[in-house]
Parts: C-alpha cells; structure tokens; sequence
C-alpha cells in the first residue's frame, strides 16, 4: 500500500502586471494511490500559502482518497502583489492525514517571482545656475518606462514633459532649462531646489508606478543684466550761491548730490547704494567739494540682497575756479603800494600813496566779476573806508591799475594799506603793505622817550628800528614777562615774552592742556610786514612741546597747532599735518584691557567727520594691528566715526592698550 503526493508551485507565463506590480502563482497538489490504499470517506486536508515572507494563510480542502488513481487535491491560482522593489516570493505547505497506513502526508514548496520594474530613485541632481541645463541622474528599470521630473522651491515648481531614457543604464537629463522665475524665491544668491522622479510604466506617462523621495540641489541667481537690480540715477549741484551759479559744478565750491533709486528683479531688495565721484566714495550721495578743474566721472551704484549691483556713470564738466589773486603789474616783482610824490614819482619822502597791482580771476562761463579795491590806516588807528579801483563790471581777468591818493600821509607815521579783490562768489583776497615811515639816519623823540633808527620814532619807551635794517646785538635781550590772566590774543608786537602756567586758568587763549603746568615762553614774530604775525609756545619742559598759530587780517587765520604732541590720554591736538587741504587732529585713547577672542568698541570721544588712521600699542610694546602667524594669534583694529573697534583672534585680555587715531573735522 502506498499514497505519493506531488506538490508543484509556478508562476504563471505572461501574468506579470507592471502597473499593479503583481502575478500570478498556479498552486497544483495532487495525490496518487497505489496497490491496495485508499480511502474513500471525504477528508479535510489543509494548505498554507506565504507570500513574500509573510505569515501563512490557511486554506482547508476535502478529498477522497480513490483506489489505484491519481487524485487533484488543490488546483487554484493566486494573484501575488509583489514588494514594493518589485520582487515577490510564495512559499506552499501542504498537509494531509490520510488516515490508513500511509499516515500524514506533509509537502512544502518555495519559488521567487519575477522581478517586476519599478520607480527608479535619482542617484545626484548637480548643483546648478538659474538658466543653465539641469543635471539629474537615475538609472532606469525598464526600457518601456517613462519619467518626468517636478522641479519645486518655494511655491514655484515646474514639472517636464515625458521624459523616455530608452535604457536600463545610469541616464542623466539635461533637456530642462532651470527657469529664472525661480529666482522669485531666493532673495539672497543661492537657495535649496527639490527634485522629484516620477515612474510610469505606460508611452502615455499615465500610469504611475511610484515617485522617488526629493533630492535637493544649490540653485544659484546668475549675476547678469537681467539680474542685476535697475538703477535710476539724476544729478543736482549742491552749493551755497544763487543764480547764476546755482546750476553749475565749480571747482572748489560745488558738491553732487545724487539720487538714486533702483528695483531688485527676480525676488531680490534693494539694500544699499553707493556714489562714486571721480574714484572716491565717502559713504553718502553727497560728495565732497570738487577739487579738479577737469572733466571727472560720477557713478552710481545700488546693491540688492543678493550683493549684485548695478550702476550707472554720467561725466561732469568742473568749471575751473580759485580765488581772485593781487598780483604784480607787468615787469614788476612786488605789488607796490608806496610812497610817492604828486607827479607819481616813487619817494621815501611822498606824501601821496601810490598803488600799482593788477587782479586775475575766474570767470567761471563769464558769469564771475572781480571788483579790486583798498583802504589804509596809520599803524595804531582805524582803517579808512574802501576805495574802488576797478569795479565789478570790469570782465577781463587781468586788470592793470594805477591808483594815486593825494597828499594825506604824514612822513613821521607808519601805514599799512590793505589791497583786497573780491568777486562775485563771495571770495577774496586780501595782501596787507607796511608803508613806513620816511627814511632818516636817527631821529630822536624826547616826549616819547624813544628813538628811531633809519626811521621816525613812532612808539613811547622804544628803540625803533627800520625793518630793513640788520640789527646785530652783542649780548642779548631779557624776554617780558606776562602777567597772569592776560590773554595771549593781545601779544601781537614782535618780542620774547615768559610766564608761567600755575593753573588751568592762568591765562586766557592758552594752548597748555592741564597736565603741561609749566613756565612757557611765548616768541612774537613778523611774517614780512603786513601785520602778519606767528605765535610760538613752547612748554619748558623735558618734552618741550610747541605750539604755533599766526595772526592775519585782523584775526587768527590758524588756530594753536601743536608742532609735536606730546600724547596725553584723552587730549586732541590739532596738527601741523594736512589731509586733502585740511587741518589733521590726533588723540590718543585708552582701550583697557584687550578682549578674550571677541570684538570691543570704545568710543573715542572725537567729533571726527573723517578718520584718517588709526594705529595702536600693547601694553607688552607690541604695535598694532598685529599679526603673528596664520592661526588665530592676531588682533585688527580699526576706527569709525565714534568708536575704536578692536578684535581678536584669541584671548588678549590679560594685556591692556593704547589707540591714536587721525581725523578731520570738517
């Protein structure tokens, strides 16, 4: 007796079914009974069917069991839904109790099922400029297949049409040119783009299989002219006099002032703008006055957030100008203002003046007047009033004149006669002549105590000299000394003077800061006549710092300078030294303690329009800024409009240091 079973577990040909990403599984169990076993009762046997690893499923069926033949038991076909990579396993477990002697009968069988092509995933998406070809790549699974690509960032996507690799090797898609409209979302220069992959199994692309997850890529802005912000620039004068001149660029009293105006394109702002006059920028649209009589360029740049700019340049004519000029007549060395007879005639003696100068000026597109004019006064008095030599509506600009006033100049006083061209912007200049005295070998003034040599004696208890006489003094003169509380504005007579500096309020118009308590001497000294006058302070002590200002015109046209500051902290000097035509200040400023691998800002307390430099010292002697080697063992320092800014690259604070800073201030 004897009962074989036969077990067969087979995909079925031609079932695969890519859209659904199934098959079909035919599942054949049948039994053959030999010689005498049999059982023809109706029986209940099980099967069990796992799919793809999963847990069974149990079926029951009921059988016979006919003597001498070959029974089906199960004879079925099973739609399988493969995994989700397309691949697919079915196990089958049969089991039977016969119930005669064969016993229970148990088989099991196992297939993998034909892989079925599914969604491919995107193996890199290379970084990429708005307006260059893409760069994505997937390998695809089936030549039959079909693809697009959805490109997003933002709200903004755009997906492709079709896209058929006709390969199952690595494909990379370069037909989609990455739109600028995207742009719209990356306000700075780059930003993150997604990419998705989208499988489908039919020529039509509408049969899904699956989507891979996004992969992102660098999406930059291009810096380009459909990129790059607009710009809008206009250009105005800006100066101080009315018409005819309001309009115009001149030299030395015009400034530009510009406006700009712009729009970031493709989702960018504008920031920042910048005017650019003949190679400078001073930080606002305003710029400097004009210095150069040439023809100068003038740019105007606005930047958005993506750091791009755009600009526009326009050219600018400056009109040439300076200040009128009292110059000598043809074939003469000097202006003269002198003393003459009534003829004109040149002499020590004369009681007539007579004046021989021409002007030059400019005329500034014949827009500018020059008038030319004098006054005079016995040294000691008061001026006359002006006298016109040559009026306004002169237009040439160089003028030769002859002026002869008659017969008012006492031979025994000194005058001085004050030349002065002025012009139609407002700007003169003015030459002071020392007329003296008629020339006489010695002139002795009992009532005044006093003595002239080589010229009337014109003061009380002096010894008057010719000035162009040398004097040589055997021995030497005792300076004067200066009262406290004088103020130093009324030491203008030539001299040697001295005092003494015993507090902040010892003398008025006094260069000295507080901690240059000290004796001082003060020298007076003649710049050639004219009434032009130096001042020289120099401090008695071991610094011997110096101080000068001169005297012009009848006012100070230069403040105390210092020849060689001595530095104390937190004390301006205005120096000797100029920037760009103007005077240079300097300060020394105390930082403290330097900072521990950070940044510290400490105000430097100087109204300061514009620094010039700025320069530091440790307290371990070393200047700054410093840099020792390419780690972070480094300080910078640097100065702005109030503050001293110090960084450092490691901690410094266990060392403290010093500042000077340069500036303008006007």
């Amino acid at each position: 007796m004897a009962v074989s079973q036969t077990l067969s577990v087979t995909e079925v040909s031609g079932s695969v079914n890519t859209s659904t990403n199934t098959s079909k599984v035919r599942i054949l169990w049948t039994s053959t009974q030999t010689n005498n076993s049999h059982n023809n009762n109706v029986k209940t046997a099980k099967y069990y069917v796992s799919i793809n690893g999963g847990a069974e499923t149990e079926y029951s069926v009921s059988y016979t069991l006919p003597l001498t033949s070959t029974k089906t038991i199960v004879d079925t076909t099973i739609t399988v839904t493969h995994n989700g990579d397309g691949s697919g396993s079915v196990r089958v477990r049969t089991w039977m109790d016969t119930s005669i002697s064969a016993g229970v009968v148990e088989k099991s069988q196992s297939i993998n099922l034909t892989t079925i092509p599914r969604a491919s995933s995107i193996t890199s998406a290379l970084d990429r400029t708005l307006g260059t070809a893409c760069a994505v790549t997937w390998t695809p699974l089936s030549k039959s297949f079909r693809y697009k690509l959805k490109f997003s960032i933002g709200d903004w996507n755009y997906t492709t049409p079709a896209i058929h690799p006709n390969t199952t090797s690595p494909y990379t898609y370069t037909d989609y040119i990455l739109s600028l409209d995207a742009a719209h979302k990356i306000p700075k220069t780059t930003g993150t783009m997604t990419v998705s992959l989208f499988t489908y199994s039919d020529s039509n692309a509408s049969v899904q299989v699956g989507a891979s997850s996004p992969t992102t890529f660098t999406a930059t802005v291009p810096d380009n002219s459909s990129t790059k912000p607009s710009i809008s620039m206009s250009l105005t004068p800006v100066i101080s006099l009315g018409s005819p001149y309001s309009s115009l660029y001149i030299q030395g009293k015009s400034r530009i002032e510009a406006v700009l105006s712009g729009e970031g394109r493709y989702g960018a702002t504008i920031t920042s703008k910048e005017f650019i006059v003949d190679g400078k920028n001073n930080g606002t649209l305003v710029s400097d006055y004009l210095s150069k009589s040439v023809k100068i360029t003038v740019i105007g740049r606005v930047y958005d957030s993506r750091g791009y700019y755009n600009e526009a340049t326009e050219e600018i004519t400056v009109i040439p100008y300076s200040k009128p000029h009292i110059l000598p007549t043809s074939g003469e060395t000097e202006v003269i203002a002198k003393r003459c007879d009534s003829s004109g005639n040149i002499s020590d003696s004369g009681t007539y003046l007579k004046i021989k100068a021409r002007r030059k000026y400019s005329l500034v597109e014949s827009h500018n007047k020059c008038q030319l004019r004098y006054r005079y006064k016995v040294e000691g008095g008061t001026y006359s009033s002006w006298t016109t030599i040559l009026d306004y509506s002169a237009t040439s600009d160089e003028v030769v004149t002859n002026a002869l006033l008659g017969g008012v100049l006492s031979v025994q006083n000194t005058y001085y006669v004050e030349l002065q061209a002025i012009d139609d912007l407002g700007e003169s200049t003015t030459t002071i002549i020392n007329v003296p005295t008629d020339k006489v070998y010695m002139h002795k003034a009992g009532s005044m105590n006093s003595l002239g040599i080589g010229k009337y004696a014109e003061e009380e208890n002096t010894v008057d000299i010719a000035e162009d006489l040398e004097v040589i003094v055997r021995g030497g003169f005792r300076a004067k000394e200066i009262p406290q509380g004088a103020d130093l504005n009324s030491f203008l007579k030539p001299n040697h003077y001295f005092g003494n500096q015993v507090s902040t309020s010892g003398y008025l118009n006094c260069p000295m800061n507080p901690s240059e308590r000290s004796t001082f001497s003060l020298e007076v000294i003649s710049l050639g006549g004219g009434g032009q006058i130096l001042q020289r302070l120099t401090v008695c002590s071991p610094l011997a710092t110096v101080y000068e200002r001169q005297y012009y015109g009848g006012k100070w046209v230069v403040p105390w300078e210092c020849v060689n500051p001595p530095l104390y902290k937190g004390i301006e000097y205005r120096t000797k030294e100029r920037y760009d035509g103007k005077a240079v200040y300097t300060k020394l400023v105390d930082l403290g303690n330097l900072p521990n691998a950070t940044r510290k800002q400490v105000a430097h307390g100087a109204s300061a329009t514009k620094i010039i430099r700025c320069s530091g010292q440790m307290s371990n002697g070393i200047s700054l800024p410093f840099h020792y080697d390419n780690t972070t063992n480094w300080i910078e320092i640097y100065a702005g409009g109030s503050d001293i800014v110090v960084l450092a690259g490691n901690d410094q604070s266990s060392r403290t240091a010093t500042a000077q800073i340069w500036y303008l201030k006007d």
